[in-house]
């Protein structure tokens, strides 16, 4: 039996490291709707491999998750929609003019 032989971090050789360009990550309503039609998709892919108590299990925890969603980003665009309603208050201007007055 041959022993194993562990290189070290410092002899071992760099790995090639890319530098990909950073993608947008926003999770927009467009990308959920479509991430969970892919999911409800794949799931309808294994159904005749799996019972069908564990079949409806999964879609219902599928569109549990998709209203999850849903209402997460609903709260997300109504914070975003209050605070678009404020900002003048942070306005350096709105300031000086109640200082001036």
């Amino acid at each position: 039996m041959k022993p194993e032989i562990i290189i070290s971090a410092e002899l071992a050789e760099p790995a090639n490291t890319i530098e990909q360009p950073a993608r947008n990550t926003e999770f927009t309503p467009e990308i959920a709707a479509a991430l969970f039609e892919h999911r409800l998709a794949e799931a309808e892919q294994l159904q005749p491999f799996i019972s069908l108590k564990f079949f409806y299990s999964l879609k219902e925890k599928i569109v549990r998750e998709q209203a999850a969603a849903r209402k997460l980003l609903k709260i997300e665009e109504n914070k975003q929609e209050i605070l678009d309603n404020y900002s003048f208050i942070l306005n350096p201007a709105y300031f000086e003019q109640r200082l001036l007055s």
